[in-house]
């Protein structure tokens, strides 16, 4: 599993095609999340000075990617594995807001 964060104002389909030709030769995954939407219409993430509204309002990245692109992830593969009913649609809805626009590719 590879995990891919685009730059300040890039989107997560950048980093798709920039990872494209690995994933596809180590038959791995991708997940490619969004960070946070700007007042710009930008997206960033809480790193350094450049990266805006991020920084300024202290969104928790870390937890972001750990607890809502991460853990949401390993829950589905787990469930399709198992073969377990997928979660009720309240969990899901409440994992997309968690983990709001995520594309894993793979």
């Amino acid at each position: 599993i590879l995990l891919a964060l685009h730059g300040y104002t890039g989107r997560p389909l950048q980093e798709i095609r920039k990872w494209h030709s690995v994933v596809t030769s180590l038959n791995a995954i991708l997940l490619a999340p969004a960070g946070t939407l700007t007042p710009s219409m930008g997206l960033g993430w809480n790193a350094i000075d450049c990266c805006g509204d991020p920084v300024l309002k202290g969104v928790n990245d870390l937890d972001f990617v750990v607890n809502g692109v991460v853990e949401t992830f390993l829950d589905v593969l787990r469930t399709s594995l198992s073969g377990e009913e997928p979660p009720p649609l309240a969990k899901q809805e409440e994992q997309q807001r968690q983990i709001g626009n995520v594309i894993a590719t793979g």
